[in-house]
């Protein structure tokens, strides 16, 4: 097929789904003005910050998303794929192991905050265990209920939410920044948006009727009904946040607070375009394959999706890779000098995790948990083998690096690759754009 044939397919597939793509650029709009309030905002935090404060801020930020994936049980996955006549009672559920999870850990937190801290060489667990905790309450009362909303079609509620969240965090910061708090105002900001978050999805909550007032047995059948999410989706998801994470805890073991606080940094500039992106696309093509698994037609739908993702991933972080060696330097300041090299190497990696990224759900739509888990153990022990030999041999930072992306590329694109064989499988499809 000749390049003007294959663009004449996109073009008709792009009309043939236009209300899908209405969808998509509405909540595009939303994460631009994220995007946008990130690259004002940054330079100017970056400026007030040092980089031993964001090294502190991304090891709390490992430990509060891994407590919200082990203290959800994967149930807000659940509540955006579900049924929507078991909605309710998944909803209720998923609220009730939040609260069930916090009684019991906070008490284990605090008892042992400086036992965990000495096995991640650090003193977030000691200084801030309060804000940890505060923390995972809210980010797993969002994810509940931003998935309750991605189920109930109401994209523009997640879109706007997630705009005052950036945009109170980012100014928070700024004001903690210029009264020179350090590392306790990145934190403090992080809770405080999460909060204002959390009171908007609260008022605009749809109403009574996708909330299941029952007993312990009634929770304890759905439980055992949705059992395939805590079994085989909450460990994957888990390890997959582990292994996405694993090289923070180990660049806080191996070297000091800013060196981890350059990576952070890189990353989460990096994470600006992907989040952008994959966010975007993610909720709707989550919304839309529940769709077809449920009996709605579509010429291969997945199949061309994935070339126009794929094409999007490719110019995008091709882009960021080619700016000029002295971008990062002007952008955020002198003190900030390995982000450069840093985004450099990543650049490879994030052109595949875009694309593994916006398509993570279909593990779940298509039934796959078991799949989706295995490629999560397979990710986990290379990284721990990479990890061994890491602190063994005292590799260089660079090093760890090569290794850590090495790594994830492939088990990325080995996700991506089987994820469009279940497709086609699915869908009866043989060949991409025939």
């Amino acid at each position: 097929m000749t390049i003007k044939g294959l663009f004449g397919k996109l073009t008709t597939f792009l009309k043939s789904e236009s209300t899908f793509f209405k969808d998509v650029s509405f909540v595009f709009g939303g994460k631009v003005i994220v995007a946008i309030l990130a690259l004002i905002l940054t330079p100017i935090i970056a400026r007030l910050y040092l980089p031993e404060s964001y090294g502190e801020f991304a090891i709390y930020n490992t430990i509060v998303q891994n407590l919200v994936v082990l203290g959800t049980l994967s149930l807000p996955l659940a509540i955006s794929t579900v049924k929507k006549d078991e909605i309710p009672k998944v909803f209720t559920l998923a609220l009730a192991v939040i609260l069930s999870f916090t009684l019991i850990f906070t008490p284990l937190i605090y008892v042992f905050r400086h036992l965990l801290d000495y096995s991640l060489s650090t003193s977030i667990f000691s200084k801030y265990w309060y804000l940890i905790i505060a923390g995972f309450i809210i980010s797993s009362g969002i994810a509940a209920l931003a998935a309750l909303n991605i189920r109930l079609k109401r994209f523009k509620l997640n879109t706007s939410v997630s705009v005052s969240e950036a945009f109170s965090a980012k100014l928070l910061n700024v004001g903690a920044g210029i009264l020179n708090f350090g590392t306790i105002g990145l934190l403090i900001s992080d809770v405080a948006s999460k909060l204002i978050n959390i009171l908007i999805l609260i008022l605009k909550f749809p109403d009574r009727s996708v909330f299941s007032f029952t007993n312990k047995t009634h929770l304890k059948e759905t439980l055992i009904t949705q059992k395939e999410f805590p079994l085989y989706s909450m460990p994957s998801t888990w390890l997959a946040t582990l292994s996405n994470q694993i090289i923070i805890l180990i660049v806080a073991f191996l070297y000091d607070k800013n060196v981890l606080g350059q990576l952070s940094m890189a990353i989460s500039l990096l994470n600006i375009p992907l989040n952008m992106l994959s966010n975007s696309f993610q909720p709707v093509i989550t919304e839309r394959l529940v769709n077809l698994r449920d009996g709605e037609k579509s010429h291969r739908f997945y199949d061309k999706m994935l070339l126009i993702i794929s094409l999007i991933s490719i110019l995008g972080f091709t882009t960021i890779y080619l700016l000029p060696a002295s971008f990062f330097t002007s952008f955020l300041g002198a003190k900030w000098s390995k982000i450069e090299t840093i985004v450099n190497l990543f650049c490879w990696y994030y052109i595949i995790l875009f694309i593994d990224q916006t398509f993570q759900s279909g593990f779940v739509v298509f039934s796959r948990q078991k799949s989706k888990l295995f490629f999560n153990i397979f990710d986990v022990v290379l990284l721990g083998i990479m990890s061994g030999f890491s602190i063994l041999y005292k590799v260089s930072f660079e090093t760890l690096l090569i290794f850590f992306i090495v790594i994830k590329s492939i088990v990325s694109g080995s996700r991506v690759i089987y994820l469009w064989k279940i497709s086609n499988y699915e869908q009866g499809s043989k060949r991409i754009l025939r």
